[in-house]
């Protein structure tokens, strides 16, 4: 790859800068909008979840059960399963090198990784 060239396609220009401005990574530096985690995040969706699949018969039968599901797996990915590129390197006087860490224990949400059990038994 050369180099990405970024156009707006949906919303007011002035709309678009001011939110691309807004977003800050974990590190503090300036992030961006692009359309590769867009992509990325569906593709996990299709893959997790079979109503989203293209060309199956696992489809939603109304709008309410697809909404639990999405749900479902967005908190199952957010406090069950651990992302790799967020693992903490642990001091050298440990066995092992790494600590996995969820996005919820990334932003602070939580200090652990959940189980499934406590995922399903958490009450809003």
């Amino acid at each position: 790859m050369v180099k990405v060239m970024r156009s707006i396609v949906f919303g007011k220009r002035r709309t678009v800068e001011a939110q691309a401005a807004s977003l800050k990574r974990e590190d503090g530096t300036e992030g961006q909008i692009n359309t590769a985690y867009i992509e990325r995040d569906s593709l996990t969706l299709r893959q997790e979840l079979r109503r989203l699949t293209r060309k199956t018969l696992g489809f939603s039968k109304n709008r309410r059960k697809l909404q639990h599901a999405l749900g479902f797996i967005d908190a199952h990915d957010n406090f069950v399963k651990p992302h790799g590129a967020l693992r903490l390197m642990v001091p050298p006087d440990e066995n092992r090198h790494w600590a996995p860490r969820t996005p919820a224990m990334a932003v602070g949400i939580t200090d652990h990784i959940w189980t499934l059990e406590e995922l399903l038994c958490y009450r809003a």
